[in-house]
């Protein structure tokens, strides 16, 4: 397998220049030959860069009118065509490079039955291909995937911004949420040692991504299979990518716990966080993956 080792090219954000070069939760980036976008989540604007890390413009707001933004999830690049996705007000929006608003177009809202036996999917958009639709997944209730009713998610081509048009596969949902009971009623958090599946898109070539990473369990050889899928739902390629497992560091298991019932104390019990919450016997080997424009 060739392996690859990345060095520094370019270095954006600085603590003495002001708050248009410091990031905390940087969301996504993408870039163009000349350009680079980020969209960071403690602002509503995003910032444009130019290849020597220069603060060239910012696009959009926090607002509802034209240009502005509620909840911006994804972004991406079709030429010269900056795109959002705002989850926040069902949104997507097309600006040129410039700033310059081209159009938008609404996304349906959500159904205030999401979590009843009909009502168990909503689209989730996360991309959107040259020809305007988009992939995506299918959203559900927290309530319904603690319930059982839900136990995997669609992954979705939506033909156009009402409707899915197509199931391209499905990731199954293990080891991703905690549900936490208490008199008041549920509470559900990300495991912080969580080892489901992790997505990817590549819009330019028309692609998913899915890594299956489970955590080793002792037995058998541990990899993580990357699989590929075309928009129609054909499997493009899949990869076993073997890994050396490590064992989960003790006293970060420990110290995320600690917090974990800390923060709980009011309402739950040490006992049942405790009990709630999936801790490996080895490391989950990968944390996020990215997908380039070209389908690498």
């Amino acid at each position: 397998m060739e392996r690859r080792r990345l060095v520094p090219d370019l270095r954006i954000g600085a603590e003495d220049r002001g708050a248009a070069y410091q990031f905390t939760e940087i969301r996504q980036v993408v870039a163009s030959d000349s350009l680079v976008f980020v969209l960071s989540a403690e602002v509503s604007d995003i910032r444009v860069f130019d290849r020597r890390g220069q603060l060239v413009r910012t696009i959009g707001r926090r607002g509802g009118g034209p240009g502005e933004f509620g909840e911006v999830s994804a972004i991406g690049l079709h030429g010269d065509t900056l795109w959002t996705i705002d989850n926040g007000l069902r949104r997507i929006s097309y600006f040129a490079t410039t700033g310059a608003l081209l159009s938008a177009s609404r996304l349906p809202a959500l159904s205030a039955d999401l979590g009843r036996a009909d009502q168990r999917y909503f689209a989730y958009p996360m991309a959107v291909l040259r020809d305007g639709s988009l992939l995506g997944f299918g959203g559900t209730s927290a309530r319904a995937i603690a319930t059982g009713q839900v136990t995997a998610t669609p992954l979705l081509h939506l033909a156009n911004a009402a409707a899915p048009s197509d199931t391209i596969g499905w990731v199954p949902i293990v080891n991703e949420q905690m549900t936490l009971r208490w008199r008041g009623g549920m509470i559900y958090r990300i495991q912080p040692f969580s080892d489901a599946p992790l997505t990817a898109s590549a819009p330019g070539a028309g692609m998913l991504f899915i890594a299956q990473r489970f955590a080793h369990n002792g037995v058998g050889a541990p990899a993580v299979r990357i699989i590929a899928l075309r928009v129609n739902g054909d499997t493009a390629w899949t990869q076993q990518l073997p890994y050396v497992p490590r064992r989960l560091d003790a006293h970060l298991v420990d110290s995320v716990r600690s917090s974990l019932v800390r923060a709980m104390s009011q309402r739950i019990g040490a006992a049942d966080v405790e009990g709630a919450l999936f801790v490996p016997e080895f490391a989950t080997p990968i944390s996020a993956i990215l997908a380039g424009e070209d389908g690498t």
